[in-house]
């Protein structure tokens, strides 16, 4: 029987992106985890600042396409506190699947992120939809993941479940 810490170990490896040199580094890791060239794995680079808003299982919807009065979304920016204002509505007709928002590569890392199970239903039971929103005043660019729901045909249901300061280099 495999020790438990290799399962989990493989479990999350399956979605980074393999070099022969990562290879190495997990054989060897799996052999003989005493001597494993922790300094040898490769970095990645943090993606993600302050989280503004962390996703739940019992959110309320954020917006409902019958109540359009309801499509805005606002939060203050974690770098210089202005009020920034999110189309909720708008985010519908986007193409934000994970895999396309910030580039495949990343893509591992917004799922772990955001804790998204591996169905790839959001927290909320609906569809992950993500947006990168700026500030207005200091360009901090943010990271936004909402549920999407359909209870019933062209009635959508959008729950906010996630807001994160993207870092850039």
């Amino acid at each position: 029987m495999r020790p438990r810490i290799v399962t989990r170990a493989t479990r999350v490896l399956r979605s980074v992106r393999r070099t022969p040199e990562l290879e190495r580094v997990i054989l060897a890791t799996i052999e003989n985890p005493e001597s494993a060239p922790m300094d040898s794995l490769p970095e990645k680079a943090n993606l993600f600042g302050a989280r503004i808003v962390s996703p739940d299982l019992t959110r309320p919807p954020s917006f409902d396409v019958l109540h359009p009065h309801t499509r805005e979304y606002r939060f203050d920016c974690a770098a210089c506190g202005t009020v920034i204002q999110i189309d909720l509505d708008a985010i519908l007709s986007e193409d934000g699947r994970v895999d396309s928002i910030l580039g495949a590569e990343n893509a591992a890392a917004i799922r772990a992120h955001f804790d998204l199970n591996m169905v790839g239903k959001s927290h909320d039971g609906g569809w992950p939809r993500f947006h990168v929103e700026r500030c207005s005043s200091c360009r901090t660019a943010y990271l936004i993941y909402v549920g999407v729901k359909e209870p019933s045909n062209s009635r959508f249901l959008v729950t906010m479940q996630g807001i994160t300061q993207l870092v850039t280099e």
